[in-house]
């Protein structure tokens, strides 16, 4: 039996910014201070913030990608 999909969890506004700039691609954390405007350690904790949400990865090269749409 299909389980049905679990609602994305509540996001802040930052956090939206940044979700926003992602695709399953990989987007720098370096652009995303460039285009957000938002300090590089705000960037760093909204990152793990999303992840610990299950909405961001890591990747090598200090990329960010987004694991699904909201």
């Amino acid at each position: 039996r299909a389980r049905a999909a679990e609602p994305a969890p509540p996001v802040t506004p930052d956090e939206a910014a940044v979700l926003r700039e992602l695709d399953a691609g990989g987007v720098s954390v370096d652009r995303l201070v460039d285009i957000t405007g938002l300090p590089a350690g705000k960037i760093g904790a909204l990152c793990m913030s999303l992840r610990l949400k299950g909405l961001l990865r890591f990747l090598p090269g200090n990329r960010v990608a987004a694991l699904r749409e909201l």
